[in-house]
């Protein structure tokens, strides 16, 4: 049997494939919202494509990536010892995954801007301090997250350290990570420990023994009341009320996002098929903040004068309560498995690929035959060079750097079985 695949047969034991197609929709939803709100190939002239805005979640599905990196580093790491040998292989796993698409994505972001380009920048996106020390360039404005991603990577080697020892106080390291936003004054720092809360409640699933669930589960009234809290802004409204302002700056990612954590969490457990004992109570969390903002707006007369996307809140959320008792088997997520494969690549090729097509066609063409051209072309491109980076090169990188410890891992499995 070949060694990589040993490699990946072992760790397949432990992830549940339907996550690829939950991470799929995520990148795609990202990617797609993507051409409305920057007005590529100039939808926004365009009234159809205003209307699916009402299925942007592209916000939340950015923090769902981050739940999701979480709890796959912990059920890929937490069950073995830390060690020199398991840290250098983590590591390099994590750079070889990471890096090389990445350097594709940064190159295709620096071919759009040139010449127009500053030297500290070039140096610092090389390095991931874009979204830190500097702004992600403008032809690929989702880079900021590698930057995080990688942060808490580094972080991490400290938890596996650690964990066995403080297992029963991973929720009170949760609590206080959350503690920490409204104690810190600076909107980067601030930006970066709200996607941790998210990531560290990843790492702290993947933590949990508990019984699996059936695969019925209610994620069409999950994903409704998602879509509510974005159209509603309920994050954004109840810190408001309660804080006053947020903090200065342009952060990624503010305090308010938690709103998100709760809903997010639901539907990471259910398609998991993660039974736990707090579960009703996560449920009831996620519903009080839609239920307590859209109140208010009636108590205080603001629905007399109301704003678009609190109308499409208040509908999606009454949905979400109609069907929370309709349940649909999440085994149908793995007909998205292949869109999750390529998820990566989507989600770092798609802004500056549009960026570029719509720049240039937009010289020769304009109207509907720009919009079917250019959506065409940004398409085909953006999923064929996903599929030719994910699936192509990216095994060939990670068997060329991982052989030795795949030579170690597999000697050692052979030893216990013998």
């Amino acid at each position: 049997m070949h060694l990589e695949n040993i490699i990946i047969k072992t760790s397949a034991l432990k992830f549940d494939r339907k996550l690829e197609g939950l991470r799929g929709i995520c990148a795609f939803n990202v990617a797609i919202a993507h051409l409305y709100s920057f007005n590529f190939f100039n939808l926004k002239n365009y009234d159809f494509p205003r209307w699916l805005s009402v299925l942007d979640f592209a916000h939340a599905a950015v923090l769902m990536f981050f739940l999701l990196s979480g709890y796959v580093i912990g059920i890929n790491h937490l069950d073995i010892p830390l060690s020199v040998k398991n840290l250098k292989t983590y590591l390099i796993k994590r750079l070889v995954r990471i890096y090389p698409i990445y350097l594709i994505a940064l190159l295709l972001s620096i071919a759009c801007l040139y010449p127009y380009l500053n030297k500290s920048e070039l140096f610092g996106h090389f390095f991931f301090l874009q979204g830190i020390l500097l702004k992600s360039y403008s032809s690929n404005v989702v880079l900021w997250s590698l930057s995080y991603e990688v942060i808490y990577y580094l972080i991490f080697p400290i938890l596996w350290l650690i964990h066995n020892r403080i297992r029963n106080y991973m929720f009170s390291l949760l609590a206080f990570t959350i503690l920490a936003q409204f104690i810190t004054k600076d909107p980067t720092l601030n930006a970066i420990i709200t996607g941790a809360v998210f990531w560290q409640a990843g790492l702290l699933i993947s933590m949990l023994r508990s019984q699996q669930s059936p695969p019925e589960q209610p994620v069409i009234s999950y994903f409704l009341l998602l879509l509510a809290i974005t159209s509603l802004d309920t994050g954004r409204f109840i810190y408001d009320l309660i804080i006053k302002h947020l903090s200065t700056g342009e952060p990624q990612l503010a305090p308010n996002d938690l709103l998100f954590l709760p809903v997010c969490t639901l539907l990471f457990l259910s398609i998991i098929q993660q039974k736990i004992r707090f579960k009703n109570i996560i449920q009831w969390i996620a519903i009080i903040g839609p239920a307590f903002q859209i109140f208010l707006l009636y108590h205080f007369k603001h629905l007399e004068n109301p704003k678009t996307g609190w109308l499409v809140g208040i509908v999606l959320f009454a949905l979400s309560l109609a069907t929370i008792a309709y349940k649909i088997d999440v085994r149908k997520f793995l007909k998205f498995e292949f869109a999750g494969k390529i998820s990566y690549a989507v989600y770092l090729f798609h802004f500056p690929i549009a960026f570029y097509l719509s720049d240039m066609l937009s010289k020769y063409l304009s109207g509907f035959v720009l919009v079917f051209v250019g959506l065409t072309a940004w398409s085909c491109i953006t999923l064929v060079s996903a599929f030719l980076t994910e699936l192509k090169l990216q095994p060939r990188i990670k068997e060329y750097f991982l052989r030795k410890d795949s030579i170690a891992i597999t000697s050692s499995i052979t030893k216990q079985t013998t």
